[in-house]
């Protein structure tokens, strides 16, 4: 059994699913228990199995269908409104996901549990098709800002010798590794009781206007979006 196809899940795979990110989210993979997530869902833990394999091909198909939702969302933002309410809707989902599942993300990125995802994940999926999952979704999430920035220079608002298409996919990238990395370290610094310094909205917020100065919106006005 490997990563299932969405589309083909029944409303009993969908609640499984959604128990198993929040025991993720919770207690990271290696102490997450799939007795827990049974309980939850209100079924035996041999019926986890049954539908996803075992722990670590349930973790993944949970981790790709937040990416196949989150996708899909922003598939979904309306151009027709003009660039300005497109670009600020595609950074406040983009911040949105973030609060919601960033810390099911940090399983998969943070020292030796990260590390242990990636051997059990390898053993049980394999490299390859991992990488062709990841591909596929962040080649989507470009892509949808990539016609953004798109509309933003037919507009006038985007300098018009960007690249939009290697542009979005930077962006979307250090866009993504900031959420990342500020999460961990909001995580970290409420361990060990240290005051943040600044909050997640607020460093998306500077973030922005920095993206926004380099590529042509607020060219020398100084205003903002």
């Amino acid at each position: 059994m490997q990563i299932r196809d969405f589309n083909t899940l029944n409303d009993l795979d969908l609640k499984i699913i959604e128990c198993s990110i929040n025991e993720f989210q919770e207690n990271g993979f290696h102490k997450a228990s799939v007795d827990k997530i049974a309980d939850m869902a209100g079924v035996g833990k041999g019926t986890v199995y049954r539908h996803f394999g075992n722990k670590i091909l349930l973790f993944f198909n949970a981790f790709f269908y937040i990416l196949s939702i989150s996708t899909e969302q922003l598939e979904k933002i309306d151009l027709s409104p003009g660039f300005d309410n497109a670009w600020n809707k595609y950074i406040e989902m983009i911040l949105n996901f973030s609060k919601r599942w960033g810390k099911f993300f940090l399983a998969i990125s943070k020292g030796e549990e990260g590390m242990l995802v990636k051997r059990e994940a390898n053993r049980n999926i394999g490299m390859k098709k991992q990488y062709g999952y990841l591909v596929h979704y962040k080649e989507r999430g470009a892509l949808c800002l990539q016609r953004i920035l798109e509309l933003g220079q037919k507009e006038g608002k985007v300098y018009s010798d960007i690249k939009c298409d290697i542009l979005a996919e930077m962006l979307l990238v250090n866009i993504n590794h900031y959420l990342m990395v500020k999460t961990a370290d909001n995580e970290m610094k409420r361990a060990l009781n240290i005051e943040e310094k600044y909050s997640l909205d607020e460093g998306v917020a500077e973030l922005k206007r920095f993206v926004c100065r380099g590529i042509g919106i607020y060219k020398n006005d100084g205003g903002s979006i």
